[in-house]
């Protein structure tokens, strides 16, 4: 039986990611009630498809909110692109 990563959802989690969090999760139950070896097959290959879908919305999401770390460019174009710290 495999057991999901169960990630701490916080209150203010996109929409996106709870979506996909709940994905994974549902794929993880048809992997463990898989039967045959093309049931497990499909199932395993559909709790891949979501991990990806989900670390590409917490890579969108991260790139949303701290553009500077994924300007293309030389290293002194980043740190003038940085916003003040407080």
């Amino acid at each position: 039986m495999i057991q999901p990563f169960r990630l701490h959802l916080p209150k203010n989690a996109s929409q996106r990611r709870v979506i996909a969090q709940r994905g994974y999760e549902r794929s993880i139950d048809r992997l463990n009630a898989a039967v045959t070896v093309e049931e497990r097959d499909a199932a395993l290959a559909e709790v891949q498809r979501k991990k990806r879908a989900y670390g590409a919305i917490l890579l969108s999401e991260d790139r949303m909110a701290r553009p500077w770390m994924y300007d293309k460019g030389r290293r002194g174009v980043r740190a003038r692109n940085r916003p003040s710290m407080p």
